[in-house]
């Protein structure tokens, strides 16, 4: 009897415990839920707040991104005009200075110019002045050559009469032994066998002149030729046969 009240008891101290345990898990389940819901209400009146802040912050930025850039503009504009200014007073610097580098380069090739110009004609002067001096020499050389030669030709033109006595084939055979070496080639300046121009001067000189010079010698031509066996006649024989070949 005693066992089953206790059993009875026991069970329905069970029961009691079960409800009251469905009742605190009731109550925690509503204090989980309302929990929850306050945060998520917390978070959504943060986030919020967090993006209020940053739209702010990034309108602020935006702001601040636009004033910097007026304001580079506006630097921007102030250097470049300050860039222009002074480049335009360099480049008018530098166009003064040319001009007168170019004035002065001008100057000075107009000097050179004009004492070229008065170089060349006092140049010019006295080339003219020696041409004259020159032609004049040269002419008086002319004359005296052409007066030389008409003598010569005179002198050489009358030969055979002076020789006429002489006998030519004897000069023939002692200018072949004595004169050929040095007259035929004109050797040592001898005056060539059959030139006129050669025998013109000499025979302006006379006769007489030239016989003596044969005879005694003269400059590189030795006496006689190099022939001291030779008489003074048969010396004068020679000389005329080769004045009758160089007319």
């Amino acid at each position: 009897m005693k066992r089953s009240i206790l059993l009875t008891t026991v069970l329905a101290a069970a029961l009691m415990g079960c409800e009251q345990a469905d009742e605190a898990i009731d109550k925690a389940g509503s204090a989980v839920t309302d929990t929850a819901k306050e945060t998520v209400s917390l978070v959504e009146e943060k986030s919020g707040e967090v993006l209020d802040a940053a739209k702010e912050a990034t309108n602020d930025a935006v702001d601040g991104v636009k004033d910097a850039a007026v304001n580079a503009v506006e630097s921007t504009k102030e250097a470049g005009a300050g860039m222009i200014d002074g480049a335009k007073d360099i480049t008018s610097a530098a166009v003064d200075k040319t001009t007168s580098m170019v004035n002065d380069a001008a100057d000075t090739a107009k000097s050179v110019v004009a004492d070229t110009v008065d170089s060349t004609k006092e140049m010019g002067a006295n080339a003219l002045s020696g041409a004259k001096d020159s032609v004049a020499n040269a002419t008086e050389a002319t004359k005296e050559k052409v007066a030389g030669a008409t003598a010569a030709v005179a002198g050489l033109a009358a030969v055979p009469n002076k020789a006429s006595g002489a006998d030519l084939a004897k000069g023939e055979e002692v200018y072949s032994t004595a004169c050929k070496l040095c007259h035929d080639s004109g050797m040592m300046g001898a005056p060539k066998l059959g030139k006129a121009d050669d025998w013109g001067s000499r025979m302006a000189q006379g006769m007489d002149t030239l016989n003596t010079n044969a005879i005694k010698g003269i400059r590189g031509m030795p006496a006689k030729g190099g022939k001291a066996s030779l008489s003074d006649d048969e010396v004068k024989a020679a000389v005329a046969y080769m004045l009758s070949k160089s007319h």
